[in-house]
């Protein structure tokens, strides 16, 4: 598999930034995991891996430390027992995590906890924890490719669904370029954790992939105001579904709205919920488009 074929390294050819982390460092960070991790590179071995994060500078990570081999995702709303059948159906050698989430897995499952990224990881196989020192990885290099056409081998799947491969991501993500006018200026502020692919490469590729910015928590942001859920946010990516309507989504976000040009929502939604929130949109100057 040529490396220059993944999808993180095409995503830190650009130069975006998730939070205050500037996103090649993050590969980075992932690829230094798995070299200085032994028992992390035989859990995986000849299996996938999970990613049970909610968006932010970490999911980037474990992306890049899944080697390139297929990331199951949870599904929305899976309880913990629906979701250890899932890790066990697609032989998923070790779960990407945190450790408020790291007691709801199975026992024997290894994880990884990212709590301390980009500093630090700890790798957690049966009763055994090696703690991963990530300080030097700034001194990699990496060189990926942001216009290739992706390797053809998997990429990211939902349980019961079939993986998606790099390719699928990174031609979707740019498909979706050529209708919503991401740049390199922006900063796109990401309601909900996407699943699904079409909300997965609107809400967490193509930003990245014009070289914007990712915004995600406030606590992830150094420097942001308390309270603040994306002051100087120019774009806003929303599931439909994690909103109780469309037209909340503006109210929502409250003051966050006064410095964005356009919101774009995906999932299924109401015809008529969707047409509201165009109107109210509107009068205050933004434009809305959804996937």
């Amino acid at each position: 598999m040529d490396p220059l074929a993944l999808l993180p390294y095409a995503l830190a050819a650009t130069g975006g930034r998730v939070d205050a982390h500037d996103l090649p460092p993050l590969v980075a960070a992932g690829v230094t995991l798995l070299q200085r991790s032994a028992p992390l590179v035989r859990a995986l071995a000849g299996r996938r891996a999970a990613i049970w994060l909610p968006v932010g500078p970490a999911w980037f990570v474990a992306l890049a430390a899944s080697d390139g081999r297929g990331a199951l995702l949870p599904d929305v709303g899976a309880t913990d027992a629906s979701w250890a059948a899932a890790l066990a159906a697609a032989n998923v050698g070790a779960v990407f995590t945190t450790q408020s989430r790291a007691d709801r897995l199975p026992p024997d499952m290894p994880r990884v906890l990212l709590d301390d990224i980009p500093r630090r990881a700890s790798v957690i196989v049966g009763d055994r924890r090696h703690d991963v020192d990530l300080g030097s990885h700034f001194g990699l290099h990496l060189t990926g490719d942001a216009t290739g056409p992706g390797a053809l081998e998997e990429c990211l799947g939902v349980a019961g669904q079939p993986f998606r491969t790099h390719a699928d991501i990174l031609g979707t993500a740019r498909s979706l370029l050529t209708r919503i006018p991401f740049t390199p200026l922006d900063r796109t502020l990401v309601l909900g954790t996407p699943t699904e692919l079409p909300g997965l490469c609107v809400a967490l590729v193509a930003p990245l992939l014009a070289g914007g910015t990712l915004c995600t928590t406030p606590a992830a942001r150094e420097g942001a105001p308390a309270g603040d859920a994306g002051a100087s946010a120019t774009m806003i990516v929303t599931n439909a579904a994690a909103l109780p309507t469309l037209g909340e989504t503006l109210g929502a976000v409250g003051s966050v709205a006064e410095g964005v040009r356009h919101l774009v929502v995906y999932g299924p939604h109401d015809e008529a919920a969707f047409a509201s929130l165009v109107t109210r949109a509107a009068q205050r100057g933004v434009a809305v488009s959804r996937v």
